[in-house]
């Protein structure tokens, strides 16, 4: 069955089993609730409807998925949730960010390389995997510019992404991070216009020579950025849930990817943080169906952007 009829449907283990892409999905908190806990042998927790701010959500996520898996071999067992979810899901483009960081506690490049491609085995062979490399807004990018040759030599991220805060630190201080990305010819990403402003899309995109750009649902408020955005051919790859959970839109229904989509921006939809807001893929698809934001055939256009096509 076509994945629009699926959706009118209501037809979630239908959906399942369509092809679909996850392409802004953080490794350590990426992954199903229900893996983790069947797994451990510990208790599902339940995330809250609302979270009432990003400390918030750090501090349920500490408090509750942390105990979980704890340690090197907790955060490892977070990566593999995320495969698992890949085969569950059906999901054959899958992105995964990691930091210099969760390379260090795998031991290295070569050791990191191995755990993820065992898992990329036995999972989702089929699927295809494009690691990411992601820095966080606030890092000390002197220190990280002393790592960065030696793990793009492996030839092994495929993107590059800034995140957390948008206002730790100015953008522009991340340019000599991505000339060394564009010179391992890495696709450039970067959280940018979640809780941040239109001209902050613009000047991110400008600035680093993004491809991509995680979140941007700023740019709704703009019409000269999303004509920027739609004649550059940027594209945005879109949390609903992780929007609405954070306050940032209001509900489904008043999400602004339609807006987006009606003004011609490629889009992709995404889960984030998959462990901390607990709507896989197919739900993401769903939601926004059920709450009338994107009708059947727009969803199903966005799902083969996901994949590429």
């Amino acid at each position: 069955m076509v994945f629009t009829e699926l959706l009118r449907l209501n037809d979630i283990k239908g959906l399942q089993q369509i092809p679909k892409s996850d392409i802004h999905s953080h490794a350590g908190r990426g992954g199903n609730i229900a893996f983790l806990a069947e797994r451990t042998g510990n208790e599902m927790p339940v995330p809250p409807e609302r979270y009432a701010s990003l400390e918030h959500m750090q501090s349920w996520f500490v408090d509750n998925i942390k105990p979980m898996c704890e340690g090197t071999k907790g955060q490892i067992l977070r990566w593999e949730a995320c495969f698992a979810e890949a085969k569950r899901n059906n999901i054959v483009r899958m992105a995964l960010s990691f930091s210099r960081l969760d390379v260090m506690l795998a031991g290295g490049m070569s050791a990191f390389i191995e755990i993820l491609e065992e898992y990329h085995r036995i999972y989702c062979p089929d699927t295809k995997f494009e690691p990411e490399l992601t820095y966080g807004r606030g890092c000390n990018i002197d220190e990280e510019l002393d790592f960065i040759d030696e793990i793009l030599s492996y030839n092994y991220f495929k993107s590059i992404d800034i995140c957390n805060g948008e206002f730790q630190q100015p953008i522009e201080n991340f340019v000599p991070l991505y000339r060394i990305a564009e010179q391992h010819k890495l696709v450039k990403k970067a959280h940018v216009g979640e809780f941040g402003s239109a001209d902050d899309i613009e000047r991110a995109v400008g600035v680093l020579g993004l491809n991509e750009v995680h979140h941007g649902i700023a740019a709704a408020n703009s019409e000269y950025t999303m004509r920027f955005l739609e004649r550059e051919k940027i594209q945005l790859n879109v949390c609903p849930s992780s929007n609405v959970m954070l306050n940032v839109v209001e509900s489904y229904e008043k999400h602004p990817i339609g807006t987006l989509v009606h003004h011609g921006i490629p889009v992709t939809i995404n889960t984030d943080d998959l462990l901390i807001f607990n709507q896989p893929v197919d739900r993401e698809y769903m939601n926004l169906f059920k709450a009338g934001t994107l009708t059947a055939n727009e969803l199903e256009e966005i799902r083969l952007c996901g994949l590429g096509k």
